[in-house]
């Protein structure tokens, strides 16, 4: 094997593990935010008291409500940091911003319906075994056949002027090596340890709470798909 050859198969885990390491100390800190949420839901009632509206407006307004939840965590608060980050700006922010808020919200709807099945197969306990069973579920199904693949091409395509011709002459012949392998570690890093936290909450809380996670996300994985689409191959 040729010195080439070796950097191009490392190259693509290198893109995930670059995008993990640079991102280690914030995916630490919101762990531990998250945890606190958690166990301040649980423990104190005034802070329960202040989540209960969010649960109250699933409940009424069901999908339209994540939608837009996720929209806004996935797309719209990420585009303002990407305005201020160098290496995340892009020439058309606008359509950015619009698009993956779209796109966020499909997700938040896919998500929504991950979340519901979860619920139907394992209940809606908070114990060990269930919250493993859901994570476990999760990380080797959804992610790995739906969410991750479609968050890498979407990237992939906005990294290319969301424009299907050069997307297209630029799609690398092995795009699972090139395009979701550098995703799903990360992915694995920051998700593994959220969704035990997510899935501890109320099924109506759930979705909106993996936006606040998914926000952290979408900028990671932009990242990604600089590093990723800096090789073709």
């Amino acid at each position: 094997m040729t010195t080439h050859d070796k950097d191009e198969l490392i190259a693509p885990w290198q893109a995930g593990v670059r995008a993990a390491k640079a991102n280690i100390i914030p995916a630490l800190v919101l762990q531990a935010v998250c945890l606190c949420l958690l166990l301040s839901y649980y423990n104190f009632p005034a802070v329960e008291r202040f989540i209960r509206p969010v649960s109250e407006w699933q409940n009424e307004h069901g999908l339209p409500f994540t939608f837009v939840s996720r929209g806004f965590f996935g797309g719209v608060l990420p585009g303002v940091f990407m305005l201020t980050i160098p290496a995340l700006r892009v020439k058309r922010p606008l359509l950015t911003m619009t698009l993956s808020f779209l796109f966020w919200g499909l997700m938040g709807v896919i998500v929504f319906w991950v979340y519901r099945v979860q619920t139907l197969l394992f209940g809606s306990g908070h114990d060990w075994l269930t919250l493993v069973k859901k994570v476990f579920l999760d990380q080797t199904t959804y992610t790995i056949l739906i969410g991750v693949p479609l968050v890498a091409l979407f990237y992939f395509w906005e990294r290319h002027g969301f424009s299907f011709s050069q997307a297209k002459a630029h799609f690398p012949k092995q795009w699972i090596r090139r395009l979701i392998l550098p995703t799903l570690l990360p992915n694995w890093a920051v998700w593994t340890p959220s969704m035990m936290i997510i899935y501890a909450l109320p099924e109506p809380l759930q979705v909106h709470f993996s936006g606040l996670v998914g926000c952290f996300w979408t900028l990671l994985c932009m990242q990604v798909a600089v590093h990723a689409t800096d090789r073709r191959g």
